[in-house]
Parts: structure tokens; sequence; C-alpha cells
């Protein structure tokens, strides 16, 4: 049943249990964030906020903002707006399937998060992608409403992301350059800011690349794990395993929603969605190529496969309403994860 089509008791009784489940989470994040000592990888965050409490704060509004971007990013790329309290619901959601599904849930979110993480940088990777994600509908063009001043935020926008980490960063630049040809392909306007957008993200991913830090780490990491250069490809295939165990439960979320929008009730996937699965296994290719952040780099991939999960689900409410029920229960059972994780971590 659609939210417009309830009674008015069932409304409220719904928009209720949303805020609730939203605020519950919210709150619970921000107590974790709060009773949790930051690690050493967040020593800069110190600096920086100059108090422990404004940055627990900032994490707990980067968390949230991070939500509300996969429940915007979703309705842009279906073109299929929720109700104010479905959003709710689904950023409540969204919020509990992070947590229950990121195994690095610790330091992506509590202990080591600090000024630049995966927390943080995952924003502005999101907002990087809703630029190109709403030029692809073809069915749509020349329909959406205008953004203000692309040219000029996608400069800082595609710069920061692209420095978010190397393997989103080149993740980024392919999905800009892939994106600008498909609109050309198919005899659109190829706006400025489209380019331009590409060659700021790379010039992030080379900044970062070439820093002084990083320019050794990924062969020295390798080699004090294997010694020699003839062992790099076991070092690569333990990197693999090691992402893939961490992925696994996001990856059967993804397949189950997939399964049913695709197998069961044969709703074509779209070419949106298959743009950001393609984007979440190239940042988890890249990754294997990156020593030693196994363990936190599973946020940002775990961040892409909600983002198509968002989007997948709600195509899939749109042609099957009466999935909503069953597919609402399917979350509870991960905010319920989510639930016992977090106290897992503060009494147990």
């Amino acid at each position: 049943m659609r939210y417009e089509e309830m009674s008015k008791g069932k409304r409220a009784c719904y928009t209720t249990i949303a805020w609730v489940l939203l605020l519950i989470t919210l709150g619970a994040v921000w107590y974790v964030n709060f009773v949790t000592p930051f690690g050493q990888g967040a020593e800069l965050a110190l600096k920086v906020f100059q108090n422990e409490l404004v940055a627990d704060c900032v994490n707990t509004v980067m968390f949230l903002l991070t939500a509300l971007l996969i429940t915007g990013i979703s309705e842009t790329m279906m073109r299929l707006k929720r109700h104010a309290s479905e959003r709710v619901m689904c950023m409540a959601l969204v919020m509990g399937a992070l947590i229950s599904l990121d195994v690095s849930m610790k330091t992506s979110l509590f202990e080591e998060a600090g000024v630049y993480n995966y927390l943080y940088a995952m924003v502005a990777v999101l907002v990087f992608m809703w630029a190109y994600l709403r030029e692809l509908p073809y069915d749509c063009f020349g329909s959406k409403e205008p953004w203000l001043f692309v040219t000029i935020w996608i400069i800082p926008v595609g710069l920061v992301a692209g420095f978010a980490n190397r393997g989103v960063g080149l993740m980024l630049f392919i999905l800009a350059i892939a994106a600008t040809r498909y609109v050309s392909k198919v005899d659109h306007r190829v706006f400025a800011w489209m380019p331009i957008g590409a060659v700021c993200v790379f010039l992030g991913f080379a900044a970062r690349l070439v820093l002084p830090a990083y320019l050794d780490k990924n062969l020295s990491g390798a080699l004090a794990v294997y010694g020699e250069t003839s062992g790099l490809y076991k070092y690569g295939i333990w990197e693999a395993r090691e992402l893939f165990e961490s992925l696994l439960p996001a990856l059967l979320v993804t397949f189950a929603v997939v399964a049913l929008l695709k197998g069961v009730h044969n709703v074509a996937l779209g070419r949106e969605i298959a743009y950001v699965l393609a984007a979440a296994v190239a940042t988890w290719i890249f990754t294997i190529f990156i020593p030693g952040n196994v363990g936190t780099s599973v946020y940002q991939v775990v961040v892409l496969l909600l983002l198509a999960c968002a989007a997948m689900c709600l195509k899939l409410f749109e042609k099957r309403p009466a999935m909503k029920v069953y597919i609402y229960i399917g979350c509870g059972f991960l905010w319920l994860r989510a639930a016992w994780l977090i106290c897992e971590g503060l009494f147990l």
C-alpha cells in the first residue's frame, strides 16, 4: 500500500515509527561517539575541532547526511519521489543497514572518525556522483530543474572527492567519463561542468597519489607482508579474500534485492542502478591494491551498495507496492542487528 492510500490513523502511526527509528538510531550513534575514546587516527579531529564533543557531533551529522544523500540520490536516479515520512523511514533504515553491514563500524564511525576519513569523504563522493547520475535517464532529458552554479561547485567537490581515497577517486573519474560519453552518444547536450568535474576529480586523485606518505605505501606495505616483489600476487589474493569476507553481508543483501527485483518480479534494473553497481565493483577492485586499508575501506563500498539497494527498492515499490511490507521486515532485522552491535560495543 502506498503512503497516499493509507488512512489518517495509519499515516500517523507510520510517521511516528519513522521518526522514532531515525531519532533512536541517530541518538545511539552520537552516544557511542561520545563514550568511545578517539583512536590514534582521529587525533587530527581534536586539533581541528578543539573539542571532542564538537567532533562527535560533526561525525553524527555526517552520518545523517550520508543517509539523506543516499535517500535523495536514489529518488533522482529513479525519477520517483518518496513522501516525506517515507524519506525519514528510508534514512533510518539506511543508517541501520550501514551499521549492521559494515564490519569496520568502529573504525569508520566511532573510534577513528577523524577530520578526513571515509565517513567525511563519502559525503563528497555522493554529492559528486549525484550530479552525473541525474543526467543518465534518457526519458527525462530536458525535464530536470536547473542546478545553480554547477560549474562552480563541481570544482571543489570534484577535488575533494578525488582526494578522498585512491580507489574511489579513480572510480569517480571513470564514472564521470562514462556518463559524459553516454550523454554525448544519445545526442544530448554535454554541459561544460561535466568534463570540468572529470578533470577536477582526476586532479584530486593524482594529488592524493603523489603525497610523500603514499608514494611508498603500496609497495612497502606489500613487501612488509611478503618480503620479495615476486610474492606480491599472493598479497593481492590475500587482500581480495579479506575484502570479500568483509563485504559478504552487504553483498548478500544486494544480491537478494537484485534477485527480488529482476528474478522474481522481472523489473529491469536500469542504467542508473547498473552504473552505481559498477562503481561499487570498481571501488572494490581498486581497494585490493591499497595495502592495509581493507578493514576501513569496506565502508565506502557498503555505501555504494546501499545506494543501489535504495534505488532498487524504490523501483520495486512503484511496480509492486505490496512488496513494501516484506522489504521493511528485512530492513527491520538489519536495524535490530545494528542495535545489537551498538549495545554489544557499549556493554559487552
